[in-house]
């Protein structure tokens, strides 16, 4: 059997990106979400959420994905927006954290301090389980800053004393791939190496294959022969696959994380996304082909993974 979770990330970013995942959940192949905790101002202090309520786009996130009982897990930002801790290492001058770039510079450089890192993933933990009522089930990293050398360790050590044992490992082949940010994303590549020694020695989970880091730019066509080359490939037993998307209605000049919406949010990558995974040619190939749609919490609780495991 090839298990097959489809993951809607950014959820909690703008109330257009929310409605988004939850249409590709309801009416997709969607089958689970992870959730920005800082999206739309969240990073004010627990005791404001209690006196005035949730900020609209993150608690509108949890409404939609509790209605519609969508699996969430937590999209663990450390490059976007305000942090919920002093986290200075992270910011900029203007108090907004330093970008997916930015920060890898800064990593590189050696000025990243990872008690701050640490402080910060546990109160972004903490603050999923005060609005959603309990721990993730899986957590991944936005613009995939987890896989850093140093932040991996840490990373680990924070889910593990949270009980929390799965997350992303973004490795694909992306050679045939003519993006003008094909070398980020060989570099994505090049850290999920890396991590994945680290995440076997802390025992975190992670699916055998994964595809995604150029699903925004893409057609229909494209996403099914990816999905029949991985139903083709690795071995001929059970298989556990992730596919991560980014859907959602395009964004003006609302959402963000704090710090406004960027460039991406405002294309037209996302609603791009949205029409292929809602596709009547994406879903009659899923119901013909041999994978099995999934969760995070159905298909590491299977019985065939832990078998094999």
């Amino acid at each position: 059997m090839k298990y097959l979770v489809v993951n809607g990330d950014d959820l909690g970013y703008s109330v257009p990106r929310n409605e988004g995942i939850v249409r590709c959940f309801t009416e997709g192949i969607v089958t689970s979400t992870s959730i920005l905790i800082n999206g739309e101002a969240v990073q004010h202090a627990v005791d404001l959420v209690e006196k005035n309520g949730i900020p609209t786009a993150v608690q509108h996130a949890v409404d939609l994905v509790q209605k519609n009982g969508i699996p969430t897990g937590l999209h663990l930002n450390l490059s976007e927006g305000v942090p919920l801790t002093q986290a200075t290492s992270l910011l900029r001058e203007d108090g907004c954290m330093l970008g997916k770039l930015e920060i890898r510079e800064q990593h590189k450089l050696g000025n990243i301090d990872f008690k701050q890192v640490d402080e910060e993933m546990q109160a972004q933990i903490d603050k999923f389980e005060l609005l959603m009522g309990v721990k993730p089930f899986h957590v991944d990293g936005h613009q995939h800053v987890h896989l850093l050398s140093g932040i991996s360790e840490v990373f680990c050590e924070v889910l593990t004393r949270n009980g929390i044992f799965v997350t992303r490992l973004p490795i694909e082949d992306i050679s045939e791939t003519y993006l003008p940010n094909k070398d980020f994303l060989q570099t994505v590549i090049n850290d999920s190496h890396s991590a994945k020694q680290v995440f076997d020695r802390f025992g975190i989970r992670y699916t055998d294959r994964f595809i995604g880091l150029d699903s925004f730019e893409t057609s229909v066509d494209s996403i099914i022969q990816k999905l029949a080359d991985m139903l083709n490939g690795g071995n001929h037993g059970d298989t556990f696959c992730e596919f991560m998307v980014h859907p959602g209605y395009r964004t003006e000049q609302e959402g963000g994380c704090g710090c406004g919406p960027d460039d991406f949010s405002q294309s037209h990558y996302r609603e791009n996304e949205l029409n292929i995974l809602c596709d009547t040619k994406l879903k009659n190939f899923i119901d013909k082909s041999k994978f099995k749609l999934v969760n995070y919490e159905t298909l590491f609780l299977t019985e065939a993974f832990s078998i094999r495991k």
